[in-house]
């Protein structure tokens, strides 16, 4: 859990009670995701029985997709991701394997993460961001707990 500077207002906050001014999200990434990053943002996720989204660059603007698995190669790196896209009538009611690429960038000389569409391989789309959500279990455990007496 992340802790956050929220003012405490009457009707806001998601259960509240339960989680106080706790984020159950954490962000990784800045319009960047380095290799690095990714991979340790997925293993992290894994560990713990965390949701994944991504937010990945394409046609021009940003667009958030679901991750509902990994699999990882002989080194432990991300290679392919399994992915939801809600907003992708052309994808139908299916999950679809993506291939993880990763490409130096000619400015900074980091590796950055790629991925490659299920349309056309030669497409890559670039992952900007991920965001895990917790699941707050030991809010909920603590929670009833308490409640219960």
């Amino acid at each position: 859990m992340y802790p956050q500077d929220v003012p405490e207002q009457e009707n806001a906050g998601f259960f509240f009670d339960v989680f106080g001014r706790n984020s159950l999200v954490k962000q990784y990434g800045n319009g960047y995701m380095t290799k690095e990053e990714f991979n340790n943002a997925i293993k992290l996720a894994r560990k713990q029985g965390m949701a994944v989204g991504l937010d990945i660059f394409i046609q021009g603007g940003g667009h958030a997709i679901n991750l509902w698995g990994a699999e990882f190669d002989e080194k432990g790196e991300v290679s392919t991701i399994y992915l939801v896209d809600n907003n992708d009538g052309n994808l139908g009611d299916w999950m679809y394997k993506a291939k993880i690429v990763y490409e130096q960038d000619a400015s900074s000389g980091a590796l950055f993460t790629y991925m490659k569409w299920v349309y056309n391989e030669d497409l890559k789309i670039k992952i900007m961001d991920l965001v895990l959500l917790d699941k707050g279990t030991s809010y909920w455990e603590s929670f009833f707990k308490n409640k219960n007496g």
